[in-house]
């Protein structure tokens, strides 16, 4: 039996205890400061490291330092990972390093290097598909395979997904999302259906290899099949799914051949599996 799940939060900038090792905290993030998407914090305790793990680090405020510390001292674990969970999730980073200096911030090869952020970093290893063994068996990072960069539909946009075993829960960058609100009250349309976790809102803009998605849906489903939550890094308070995950991933495999636009054809060279 997974352990039991709270998915209210109950305000922005407060650290909210979803789970036995599982924390999360949104921020009223403005995207292109205009668009009300939200921004959600993933914290995971790794025991055996002592460690706090914190996926895709949103804006930090002094509520915010202040309640990580104290979590950090009831843990009786430090903030020793910063990971970005895809493309586009980096901007904060660096804030946190004046604050968790014992932290090592891992990010994608690609866009977020490009940028030449002011923080030291490490990319994760996209020949693995789980570039960082030691959080195991705790926490399993997983490489999302088969998505086109926004700048160059040829080239290859490395994201992540993270499940954690006893919570039975799995987050992710913008490789997939989830809206439980229709557009008017979620403040953003951030894709075309709600209450299904599906791929990215852009869909097959976002698509370099079929193959390789279709790859990655099905290791995930072999990987991880008893999963039973997603949380988004987006949306509003609450903004996530206890159940009914895995048949949306499996709706998300079958739309991959049901959908595909006539004349298809993968882009650049074959895919193959990873070892």
């Amino acid at each position: 039996m997974s352990s039991e799940f709270d998915k209210n939060e109950p305000d922005y900038d407060v650290v909210h205890k979803a789970s036995d090792g599982v924390w999360t905290y949104l921020t009223n993030f403005l995207f292109d400061g205009l668009y009300p998407v939200g921004n959600r914090s993933i914290i995971y305790l790794i025991p055996h490291l002592q460690s706090l793990v914190i996926v895709n680090p949103a804006e930090l405020s002094p509520g915010l330092i202040d309640q990580i510390k104290a979590l950090e001292v009831k843990t009786d674990a430090k903030v020793r990972y910063l990971l970005s969970p895809g493309d586009w999730h980096y901007l904060y980073i660096g804030a946190y390093l004046k604050y968790f200096k014992e932290a090592t911030v891992y990010v994608p090869p690609g866009r977020i290097p490009s940028k030449e952020p002011d923080f030291a970093f490490q990319t994760y290893n996209t020949e693995l598909s789980n570039p960082l063994p030691e959080f195991l068996p705790t926490l399993s990072v997983f490489t999302f395979r088969g998505m086109a960069a926004y700048q160059d539909p040829t080239s290859d946009r490395w994201e992540y997904l993270y499940y954690h075993y006893p919570s039975r829960s799995l987050t992710s960058g913008d490789s997939i999302y989830y809206s439980q609100l229709p557009a008017e009250e979620a403040g953003i349309k951030l894709g075309r259906v709600y209450g299904h976790v599906r791929f990215h809102h852009w869909g097959w803009k976002t698509i370099k290899s079929v193959k390789a998605c279709k790859w990655t849906i099905d290791t995930l489903l072999e990987k991880f099949g008893d999963v039973e939550r997603y949380i988004p890094p987006h949306g509003k308070l609450g903004n996530m799914k206890i159940e009914g995950v895995k048949e949306d991933l499996l709706w998300i495999r079958d739309w991959l051949d049901r959908e595909r636009p006539e004349g298809w054809e993968d882009v650049g060279t074959e895919f193959v599996e990873p070892k």
